[in-house]
């Protein structure tokens, strides 16, 4: 139950595994989902780290599985190798008993001699032919070693509850231990991720920024270009020869007819003309005023867009962390649990089911028949 309970390394590692790909698949949401950097391009950076990340992978998996399979090699010859030694050198035994049996053992040594001995009654003594009547002439060296036996019985079974004990609380320190490693890499672990988050979103609002200046510097050279375009077209038409004419003569048409004017008669627009055209450029600079404002106007709604969904990012963010930390929490919680119930249950084995202690009438009662 302890061995189920304690975590290992490759459970650690697999965890972090998993968190560091959870991780990865966040930030690349993030950049995916992020207007503001979907509007600049395709993130060659992260694809690059992808492409290196894959081709970093492949080349660790096909080295692994190259020296897994040497070392496969190299022990499957060593275990052959020791499976023959072991052969011959049984076989060699078996040759050289065999051997020594035929050879150089005599007749008297060999196994149940007794029983094939044909001189076994001349040998035999006078005694061996009575019978005790249940009588036990080495009673006493018996009931010596029987209580040896059960001294050493004893002795043993101490050792082993002793060295249970010790085991236990081996365990749980070793167990208490892990619990301190895994909460102290969760929180390092917790730290690089907000360091490398903060340090993003800095890197992302540097950038906004610039790119913010740059864009409002561009609209204003091009606005500044566009009133200077303005002025000299203005200038130019007052300073021309068609306005600089004489506006008391009149116009002849009657060549023409309708309202087609006689270009050697024409010395100018009239004051109502000029008013007119003054009114049309009048309405056409506050209809470009009202269109820069709308234009700023959309731009701001834009930007608190923005920043309302970054807002949102950051509290989803928040709620992840929370879970996790929920998560974790409930885990630590259950395994404190786990472990209690663990102890709880040998306590009751020890003290409560196996509390009687084997007395000496427990071992008397063997070996109670002579032979």
């Amino acid at each position: 139950m302890d061995s189920l309970l304690a975590p290992t390394k490759e459970d650690l590692k697999s965890v972090l595994k998993c968190e560091f790909r959870q991780r990865q698949e966040q930030a690349r949401k993030a950049r995916i989902f992020n207007p503001r950097v979907r509007l600049i391009g395709v993130d060659k950076d992260a694809l690059d780290q992808h492409v290196h990340e894959k081709q970093h992978q492949r080349l660790s998996k096909y080295k692994e599985e190259l020296c897994y399979a040497l070392e496969q090699d190299r022990q499957t010859e060593a275990l052959n190798e020791e499976l023959n030694k072991l052969a011959e050198e049984k076989f060699q035994a078996q040759c050289e008993l065999n051997e020594y049996r035929s050879n150089s053992q005599r007749k008297e040594q060999t196994r149940e001699f007794d029983l094939n001995d044909p001189e076994y009654l001349r040998k035999m003594s006078p005694l061996d032919g009575l019978d005790w009547l249940g009588e036990d002439p080495d009673n006493s060296h018996r009931i010596r070693l029987q209580r040896e036996q059960q001294k050493s019985w004893l002795q043993q079974q101490v050792y082993e509850k002793n060295q249970m004990k010790r085991n236990m609380s081996e365990k749980q320190k070793a167990i208490e231990m892990d619990a301190l490693c895994k909460d102290e890499q969760l929180k390092q672990t917790d730290q690089m991720e907000r360091k490398q988050r903060q340090k993003q979103q800095a890197d992302t609002a540097r950038y906004n920024l610039a790119l913010a200046r740059e864009q409002r510097a561009k609209r204003m050279q091009n606005r500044r270009r566009e009133e200077e375009d303005n002025l000299a077209e203005i200038m130019n038409n007052i300073s021309s020869d068609m306005l600089t004419e004489s506006k008391d003569t009149s116009v002849s048409s009657s060549l023409f007819g309708g309202t087609r004017i006689n270009p050697t008669m024409y010395r100018g627009m009239t004051n109502e003309q000029i008013r007119e055209i003054r009114l049309e450029q009048v309405r056409q600079i506050d209809e470009k005023l009202s269109k820069m404002a709308k234009m700023k106007e959309n731009d701001e709604r834009f930007d608190q867009t923005m920043k309302a969904r970054t807002n949102l990012l950051e509290a989803e963010e928040h709620d992840v962390r929370r879970q996790k930390l929920q998560t974790l929490r409930e885990q630590r919680f259950m395994n404190a649990r786990l472990l209690q119930e663990l102890k709880q249950k040998n306590h009751h084995l020890n003290e409560e089911v196996y509390k009687f202690k084997p007395t000496q009438e427990y071992f008397e009662q063997f070996n109670t028949t002579t032979r």
